[in-house]
């Protein structure tokens, strides 16, 4: 066997067009939504992110987003969608910063990015610990109900 025929010929745009189709819709959807929103945000904020951005400005933008980010009818986030928009934003600044500009970093452990990262941890824990988050505590079954369910599961058990 030929070498030169060993190894396939797919050049770069192939690869590219390969990751795209395999990548799924919903992903897609929500990369476009969270960054629609985020847009909107450095726009109401006046916030410019360009090659003249310096990493501590883009953090200062990510720290303002994890704290500020609400939904279009103006409500809060569920704690966990709060983690998560914030993650995709930074992975997509990530990536633009790269792609654009050739300029590297990662906000998901460099150190000027803590901050952000711990504005984004603190709402979180802020939307956990609101009291109508709370599960309502059951209301205890007097015995007659007790019996009752008592003698369904035993006849569901034994009723074969």
């Amino acid at each position: 066997m030929d070498v030169s025929v060993r190894f396939g010929d797919n050049n770069h745009e192939q690869i590219k067009d390969l990751l795209k189709n395999n990548t799924p819709q919903n992903t897609i959807r929500t990369k476009r939504s969270v960054w629609t929103q985020f847009e909107q945000f450095c726009k109401v904020r006046n916030y410019q992110l360009n090659d003249n951005t310096s990493i501590q400005e883009i953090a200062k933008v990510l720290e303002d987003w994890g704290m500020n980010m609400k939904k279009m009818n103006g409500e809060d986030y569920k704690e966990y969608s709060v983690k998560t928009i914030w993650n995709v934003t930074a992975k997509m600044i990530q990536e633009k910063y790269f792609s654009e500009f050739k300029i590297s970093f990662n906000p998901f452990i460099d150190i000027e990015f803590k901050k952000a990262r711990d504005v984004r941890n603190a709402k979180r824990k802020e939307l956990q610990s609101r009291p109508e988050k709370r599960k309502q505590s059951a209301i205890a079954l007097d015995e007659k109900e007790y019996s009752k369910k008592c003698y369904y599961t035993d006849c569901i058990k034994h009723d074969y």
